[in-house]
C-alpha cells in the first residue's frame, strides 16, 4: 500500500513539474505583426499601390475574353491574397491598440476592396457561356456553382423531397 502511494505521489509530482515547465506565457502566445510586414510604414506604403492594382483588376475583369479569363482570375487571386495579408497585419495591430481609428479605417478599406474584388470575379464568372466553362480550368467549378449548374445540398434535398 505504501509503495502504491509513493508511486502515485511520484507521478503527480512529475506531472505537476511537466505542466509547469510547458505552460506558455502570454508573450509566447502573442502574434507578431512582423510576420506580415516589417513595420507599420512598410504596410502603409504598400497599401495604396495594392488598392490601385485592385481597382484596375476590377475594371479589367468584365472585359476579359474567356480565353484570357483564367489568367485574369489568377491575378485577382494573387491580389486577394495580398489583401488578406494586409488585413491580417491590421487585425494583429488592432489587438494591441484597439483605439487606433486610422488602423480601423484601413481595415475597413481593405475589407471593402476584398468584397469588391470578390464581386467582380463572381459577376464575370456568371457571364461565361456554359459551353466554355471547362476552358476555365480550376475556376470551372466555381463558374458552374455561380451559374447554378452545380446543385447545392439544398437543391439535392428539395429534389429528393419532390421525388417522394
Amino acid at each position: 500500500m505504501l509503495r502504491y502511494g509513493l508511486v502515485l505521489m511520484f507521478i503527480s509530482q512529475a506531472g505537476l513539474a511537466f505542466a509547469q515547465s510547458k505552460a506558455p506565457s502570454l508573450d509566447d502566445a502573442r502574434i507578431s505583426p512582423t510576420l506580415y510586414f516589417p513595420s507599420a510604414a512598410a504596410e502603409l506604403s504598400s497599401r495604396a499601390p495594392l488598392q490601385a492594382l485592385v481597382a484596375e483588376k476590377i475594371k479589367q475583369l468584365p472585359n476579359a475574353s474567356v480565353a484570357q479569363l483564367a489568367h485574369g482570375l489568377d491575378g485577382a487571386d494573387e491580389l486577394f491574397i495580398a489583401l488578406q495579408r494586409h488585413l491580417a497585419y491590421i487585425k494583429v495591430q488592432a489587438l494591441e491598440n484597439i483605439d487606433d481609428q486610422a488602423l480601423r479605417a484601413g481595415g475597413d478599406q481593405i475589407a471593402a476592396a476584398q468584397a469588391q474584388l470578390d464581386t467582380a470575379m463572381a459577376q464575370r464568372l456568371r457571364l461565361v457561356p456554359p459551353a466554355e466553362i471547362t476552358s476555365l480550368g480550376r475556376y470551372a467549378y466555381l463558374a458552374q456553382q455561380l451559374q447554378g449548374e452545380v446543385p447545392t445540398v439544398t437543391h439535392r434535398m428539395l429534389r429528393g423531397i419532390a421525388m417522394r
